[in-house]
């Protein structure tokens, strides 16, 4: 229970634009349970908007692993209530480096 509440306050640091603090309780809440998917994208994300690109890119690397069809299953992720927040969040991970949307597919 502890990890979920760790995650759930990532979750909130983020929405809050505290990424240093997101991705603190982020790493906490993955040392429980390493295959939480919405905490290592949260993670990435916030390591990329706090310019920690390498490690954003592990987090990353991470929640593919998870999840190779991250980009087509992202809206589905995140209980994010309001766009914004939901495109911030994207945008955190394609600095990460999520593809574009327009870069996934067949050619």
């Amino acid at each position: 229970m502890y990890y979920d509440a760790q995650g759930a306050m990532a979750y909130a640091h983020f929405l809050a634009g505290r990424y240093d603090a997101a991705v603190s309780c982020a790493e906490t809440a993955l040392r429980g349970q390493t295959s939480f998917l919405l905490v290592t994208c949260i993670a990435a994300a916030s390591n990329a908007f706090a310019g920690r690109r390498e490690r954003a890119q592990r987090s990353l690397l991470r929640a593919l692993e998870c999840n190779p069809d991250l980009r087509a299953n992202l809206e589905n992720l995140a209980p994010f209530r309001r766009a914004d927040d939901f495109a911030i969040f994207e945008k955190g991970l394609c600095e990460a480096g999520l593809p574009e949307k327009h870069d996934v597919g067949p050619p």
